[in-house]
């Protein structure tokens, strides 16, 4: 039976929470500010050995990740009197402020503890245990998200140390009927960066902005985030230093986008509002039919374009998708002439050919779910 817990600050072991599906992008983020990291992506996340403190900081820069949680714990459990006495005497002090109320996630395959209410129950008991032991009482308002995952029975302990999602910049305030989640957005411009061999400074096109994720995540992609608290900041450890990327990434530009209706105009413009590019420069937001707009002008930088159109579920659509999405592509290659174009497509409607413009060419094709919904990502290489 192995029975090991993870307090060796020096070299602790992080797991970053990935949507399946994009897992090597995470990674790859992650290497591009911590290098130094031993990361290795798995299903649903990477495992990343780092000491505390630095790997903590991962939340700050990451825009691809959903959240960061700590190994605490591992050991084999076949009944709830183990876990309850795992938890009662588990040396909280040395992570976390025990004063405060837990919550418990619970998750369980292919073990003998198969009840996850009795899983949260017999872990909230050992909490107010380990409370009584030492004395304390639970403080209102501070929680700690305690992630305890069985499998074969093997429990592993892990602790939140995001707080809400990474999704949640704490800059994107409005939101539209179908919103295109901050990660997913980070993740394929990342997915479309890595597909392009020029150093040109690039221009950002979507054709279809809705409350303008793409733009936001594209004018943000190397900051850090500074608008939102988290979890770690009532942790016990050192502090947290200030990340900085190692890479060079290709420089935006410019933010360029359209959209039809003015009350979703007016709800991007609020979170692209402090969203300034160097020099002070802002999106250019252009109030039109992207099906009937004229051709952008020239450019000496190069343009990628990112689009999430409708699926026809929550927003519907009058014609067959394959016909919208046909008129898109042509739209794109004749008011933008990207370079590079990655749009996001339900894959119940792309399961046969689709008409490309004649010199696009597919690079990738990526699948995962959004929101629920089966989806794949395509990112063309529009040849000269």
């Amino acid at each position: 039976m192995r029975d090991s817990e993870n307090l060796d600050n020096s070299r602790t072991e992080f797991f970053v929470v990935a949507l399946p599906g994009l897992e090597d992008l995470v990674l790859a983020e992650i290497a591009e500010w911590f290098p130094d990291f031993t990361a290795k992506a798995e299903h649903g996340g990477i495992t990343v050995f780092a000491p505390l403190n630095e790997g903590l900081a991962m939340n700050l820069v990451l825009k691809t990740a959903t959240r960061v949680l700590i190994r605490l714990a591992r050991f084999r459990c076949k009944d709830f009197p183990k876990l309850f006495n795992k938890i009662a005497h588990f040396p909280w002090e040395q992570w976390i402020d025990p004063a405060c109320e837990l919550k418990v996630h619970p998750s369980t395959r292919l073990s003998r503890l198969k009840i996850k209410s009795r899983i949260v129950d017999a872990c909230e008991d050992g909490w107010m245990e380990h409370l009584e032991k030492s004395g304390l009482k639970a403080k209102r308002g501070r929680v700690a998200n305690l992630y305890v995952r069985f499998l074969e029975d093997e429990c592993t302990l892990s602790l939140d140390s995001s707080g809400e999602r990474l999704h949640k910049r704490g800059q994107r305030e409005f939101v539209g009927e179908a919103p295109l989640r901050e990660t997913i957005a980070a993740a394929l411009i990342q997915l479309v960066e890595r597909k392009s061999e020029d150093p040109r400074p690039v221009e950002i096109v979507d054709p279809m902005m809705g409350s303008g994720t793409f733009l936001l995540e594209a004018a943000i992609r190397d900051q850090m985030i500074e608008k939102r608290d988290f979890a770690f900041e009532t942790f016990n450890c050192a502090a947290v230093p200030t990340p900085r990327l190692r890479t060079t990434r290709p420089h935006v530009h410019a933010l360029i986008g359209y959209e039809l209706d003015k009350k979703t105009i007016s709800a991007a413009k609020e979170n692209l509002r402090d969203a300034r590019l160097e020099g002070g420069k802002v999106a250019e937001i252009l109030n039109g039919d992207f099906l009937e707009a004229q051709p952008l002008p020239k450019t000496e930088a190069q343009r990628w374009l990112f689009c999430n159109p409708p699926y026809g579920e929550r927003l519907k659509v009058k014609e067959p998708l394959a016909d919208l999405y046909a008129k898109l592509f042509a739209a794109a290659e004749k008011v933008v002439h990207p370079d590079l174009a990655c749009f996001l497509l339900p894959s119940k409607a792309v399961k046969g050919k689709f008409v490309l413009p004649p010199n696009w060419k597919v690079l990738e094709k990526r699948p995962f779910l959004n929101g629920g919904i089966p989806v794949t990502a395509f990112v063309f290489k529009c040849l000269r």
